[in-house]
Parts: structure tokens; C-alpha cells; sequence
């Protein structure tokens, strides 16, 4: 399909004297999604004032009718489109050639060839325990970080904790007051939980708790001894919690790091925007930017106290990171609520001279909110991300114990489908949107799912098991409609995959893999592998394509499949 589009984009190209360059008519070409309306599609309106033409209709016709194309591939116009058919026998060949050929490396690029991608994701609270609205930024990390590396990317991970900030204020001073080392230790993350509810709530009541926290806060910054050791104490019990997830969800990152390790990093390149004129202080001696220019609001990068905030240490991390790696793409991967505050970082990188301040960006998603409203950890109301992974986890146990008590490894599997349903479930959806967490959408094992992808992937194992494999086939032999559209959705791997990277969005693979899975259903139950005769082999290397390529999409989505289930 990869090849056909080029060869498509180049004749056009030269169809049109090179007015419209390759690039700009292969971004064009659109998949429909309708049937009969070809493999590609492009609207011909940007060719209809370059031919002459007064309406797409025309300049569509006339393409059409006397442009040269390969002779694997035929023109319609229809409506201002043109619509374009590649030969079902030309895309089994090059296809099929391809998956048997490069394997594990089926659909893989080197778009991001000598390349950097730096990713800030994932970034828990210390004192705040991981709850489901955590694995959409960890999720999101990690499928990227595995999408750019197989398009050929470097990529670098860094989990950046938030380890400083009046939240940790807030906890500190409340294990002081209400909590012990053994309470902490027994059950870190609910006993962190509770003392960070509680100091909210009983500080309604009683303002002196605002000002013990802002003490707190301030002894933090200035290295008091014995309130750092409390809350190294408290980020040694959290971290502990944090890595039982990741060790679930087996994600890992290249660095973990906190907030607090820049605060200096900032204050320099805050003193350096002040000899620059790009900052300023205020009456009080606090340090702003103004944006006016960017059309955001000013913003406030250190207090007057001379304390270090967000924005300080952020500026501190960012010029560090660059300093550092010499990154080619700065990615954060945080919610959408932050969207306004990285503008303004990233208009201040800029004001400040900064050319690689383009080269930030965020990726914002929605939140992952709870059917009954927000998720809030001041108020206690949270979904433990470790619960859902468990009950997850328990849930797909069950279904197994139903279906086939005798399988082997059935913990192990169970985990595989259970994890893995969480896991499709925030991969799935375009990041920008929100999503309303339910148990039963978690745990869906029907329709567009990981379980339901899983479980194709073990029916064409167990193929693969009573029949063999193949890596022979003939084009002849590729007769029904159900083969023919499983070859096309083979075909479509590398394109997803270009896609996916090029926007920052794994959801393109996740519907990929369930597209494809799909279409392997609908040979499944229309073709009979084992009553196939001399075409035997052309349905088995069909399948060992399936297998081969469901395992390269779900790899991106960090989703295991199971050979049986």
C-alpha cells in the first residue's frame, strides 16, 4: 500500500508539471471508508485551478482520462474525487512478500533516523497514591516511546515525579502530626491518602494548618534536616507503591527524577531572563513574564520569597534536558488541564531566546473521569489504578475458569487479557478526548477490545499449532472476499504506523489492530484452513501473516497476546 501511494503521489506530480510537490498529494490521499470508493482517494480541487478546469468534477474526469499510472492501479472520478483500485493480485504479492520476509520488522520506518525524542510522562505526586487517572499519561508514554522507536527514533523516558509543592507540603506536615513509621509502612498508599484528606478537610476549620503547611513547604526548600527526612521517608513508601504498578503494567523508564532536582537549574535561567529584560519583578519581588505577545496571560516563574515553583523548576528541566541530550523533540505527556500552562513555558522558552522552544510539545489528553464525577485525591474519591489492574486481572480469570478450565498457564494469561483490557481501554480513545471510567468498559471482553484481539490472535495460533505454518503461497489461490480484505488490512500496517507517529497518536494502531483482527474473524468463519486442499498453504501463510502482524501492532500498544485462551 506504502509503495502504490508514492507511486501514486510522483505520477500525479508529474501529471501536473511538478506544481504540487510529492509530499503535500501523498498527505492528500485519504483511505475511504466506504466501500467501492477505491483504496485511495484524493479531492481534486487543488487541481482544478492548476489544469484550467471550473469545477474538482472536471479536473477529476480528466485525470482520469489521460493520466499514467502503473498498470497495477486504475482511476474513477467520482464527485470531485479520484478514486484508486490497486490490483488485489499486485497487493498480495508485494504484501504478503513483505510480512514473511521482514517478520517482527513487518512495518517498521526510519522517519526518525538520527533522531532524539525526549518524554516527560507518567509524573506521579509523591504523598499521592496512583489512581486510574495516572495510566493515561504512563500509557500514553510508553506506547509512544515504543511507536517512535520503531520508526526508527531515539527516544529517552524520564518519569518526572512531582516531589516538591504544597501537596507535599500538606503531607509532611500531617504525618507529623497524626501518623508513624509503622502506620506508613503497613499500608503506605491508603495511610498517605488519608492524611492528605484529612489535613484538607480539617484545615477548612482550622487556618493554621494552611500556614504549618506553607512552613513545611518553606523548611523543604531550605533542606531543614528533619523535615527532609520525613519526606524522603514518604518517597521511599510511595515509590515503593508506584513500582508495583509499573512492574504490572511493565513499564519502565530511562530516568526517574524529580522536580525539586531543578529548582536551581531554574533560578539561573530565571536571573539570566532578568539581565535580559525578558522577566521582571513586581512590587513584592516576585518574578513574572509577560505574553502578551502570545496572546496568554502573564505568569508568575518564581515567588517573591525567592521560593522555586512549578514554572521554575519546568524552565530549569527544559534548558537542562536540551543542555543535556540536545533533543530534536521535547514531549510531555499530560492532561489537558495543563494545557495553557505549557503555552505559556513554552512562550517563555521563546521569549527568552530559545530556538528549540518549537520543538516542545504537548501532548494533551483528556482526563479519565469517574461515572458518578471528577476524581479528586484531596476529597478521597479515587479508583486505585492497582485495583483496577487486579480486578482486571481476577475478572479475565473467571471468564477463563468458564470457558477453558483445563488451559495451561492460566494466571499468566489471565493477566496478559486482563492488563491488557485496562491498557486498550486508554489506548483506544484519540487522547484528546475524555473518558468516563467503568468497570464494565475496563472490562469489556466483546467487540472493539484487547480481549477481543486476543482472542483472534489464539484462534490463528491454534491454526498455526494443528496445521503448520506456511511461508509459501499462490496469488491464485487468494479468491474470497474475506482473504482479499484481510490482505488489504495487512497492507495497512506501515501506513498506521507513519501515521501514528507523524500525530502522536496510538489510538491510529489500537483500531488498526482491531480492524485487522476483524477481518481475520470474517476468514476465520468462512474459511475452512485444514479443508483447503492444494490451497492449504496460501491460507496458512495468510494466517502466519495475521499472527506476524497483530503481534508487531499490539508490541506498540505494550499489549502481550496469549497463544491460547
Amino acid at each position: 500500500m506504502k509503495a502504490a501511494k508514492q507511486e501514486l503521489a510522483k505520477g500525479l506530480n508529474e501529471f501536473v508539471g511538478g506544481v504540487i510537490p510529492k509530499d503535500k498529494l501523498t498527505a492528500m490521499m485519504q483511505m475511504p471508508q466506504k466501500a467501492g470508493m477505491g483504496d485511495f482517494a484524493i479531492h481534486c480541487s487543488p487541481f482544478q485551478k492548476v489544469l484550467g478546469f471550473d469545477n474538482p468534477g472536471e479536473a477529476a474526469q480528466f485525470i482520469a482520462d489521460n493520466a499514467e499510472f502503473p498498470e497495477y492501479i486504475s482511476a474513477e472520478s467520482q464527485n470531485g474525487f479520484l478514486n484508486f483500485f490497486i490490483n488485489s493480485d499486485y497487493l498480495a504479492n508485494q504484501t504478503l512478500d513483505q510480512v514473511i520476509e521482514q517478520g517482527e520488522d513487518y512495518g517498521r520506518n526510519n522517519i526518525g533516523e538520527d533522531k532524539l525524542v525526549v518524554f516527560d510522562y507518567s509524573a506521579p505526586n509523591i504523598g499521592k497514591p496512583l489512581h486510574v487517572g495516572h495510566i493515561r499519561s504512563t500509557i500514553l508514554g510508553d506506547s509512544l516511546i515504543k511507536i517512535m522507536q520503531f520508526s526508527g527514533y531515539e527516544t529517552f523516558g524520564i518519569n518526572y515525579l512531582g516531589d516538591v509543592g504544597l501537596h507535599i507540603a500538606k503531607t509532611v506536615a500531617a504525618y507529623d502530626l497524626w501518623s508513624s513509621p509503622e502506620k506508613l509502612a503497613k499500608n503506605p498508599e491508603e495511610e498517605i491518602l488519608n492524611l492528605y484528606v484529612r489535613f484538607n478537610k480539617e484545615m477548612a476549620d482550622n487556618p493554621e494548618l494552611e500556614e504549618k503547611a506553607k512552613l513545611t513547604a518553606k523548611k523543604i526548600e531550605e533542606g531543614d534536616l528533619a523535615t527532609t527526612k520525613t519526606l524522603d521517608f514518604i518517597s521511599e513508601m510511595s515509590m515503593d507503591a508506584f513500582n508495583r504498578v509499573y512492574n504490572l503494567l511493565d513499564v519502565q523508564f530511562d530516568e526517574i527524577t524529580g522536580q525539586s532536582k531543578f529548582s536551581d537549574k531554574g533560578k539561573e535561567v530565571i536571573q539570566s531572563m532578568l539581565e535580559k529584560g525578558v522577566a521582571e519583578k513586581t512590587e513584592d519581588g516576585a518574578v513574572v513574564v509577560s505574553l502578551d505577545e502570545y496572546k496568554l496571560p502573564e505568569k508568575v516563574v518564581l515567588k517573591s520569597d525567592g521560593t522555586a515553583i512549578y514554572a521554575t523548576q519546568d524552565l530549569g528541566a527544559a534548558t537542562y534536558r536540551k543542555e543535556h541530550f540536545d533533543f530534536d523533540k521535547l514531549l510531555y505527556v499530560v492532561a489537558n488541564e495543563q494545557e495553557q500552562y505549557f503555552k505559556q513555558i513554552f512562550g517563555i522558552l521563546d521569549k527568552a531566546g530559545n530556538d528549540w522552544a518549537d520543538d516542545c510539545f504537548h501532548v494533551s489528553f483528556g482526563m479519565i473521569n469517574l461515572a458518578d464525577g471528577k476524581m479528586s485525591t484531596r476529597e478521597g474519591t479515587i479508583v486505585y489504578l492497582e485495583e483496577v489492574l487486579d480486578k482486571s486481572t481476577l475478572m479475565a480469570k473467571k471468564v477463563i475458569d468458564e470457558k477453558n478450565p483445563d488451559l495451561e498457564n492460566k494466571e499468566d494469561v489471565a493477566k496478559m487479557v486482563g492488563v491488557g483490557a485496562v491498557k486498550y481501554m486508554v489506548l483506544g480513545v484519540d487522547y484528546p478526548k475524555n473518558i468516563e471510567f467503568s468497570w464494565e468498559r475496563a472490562l469489556n471482553f466483546e467487540g472493539n477490545s484487547a480481549p477481543y484481539i486476543q482472542y483472534a490472535h489464539a484462534r490463528a495460533s491454534s491454526i498455526l499449532r494443528k496445521n503448520g505454518s506456511s511461508a509459501e503461497y499462490e496469488v491464485t489461490h487468494i479468491e474470497s472476499d474475506s482473504e482479499k480484505q484481510l490482505v488489504k488490512q495487512l497492507a495497512m500496517f506501515p501506513l498506521r504506523v507513519e501515521a501514528a507517529v507523524e500525530k502522536y497518536k496510538p489510538h491510529i494502531i489500537a483500531n488498526y489492530a482491531y480492524e485487522l483482527s476483524s477481518a481475520f474473524n470474517a476468514f476465520y468463519n468462512t474459511v475452512s484452513v485444514k479443508d483447503a486442499g492444494d490451497q492449504k498453504e496460501t491460507k496458512l501463510a495468510l494466517v502466519q501473516s495475521y499472527v506476524t502482524t497483530v503481534n508487531n501492532a499490539m508490541d506498540l500498544l505494550g499489549i502481550q497476546l496469549p497463544e491460547e485462551m
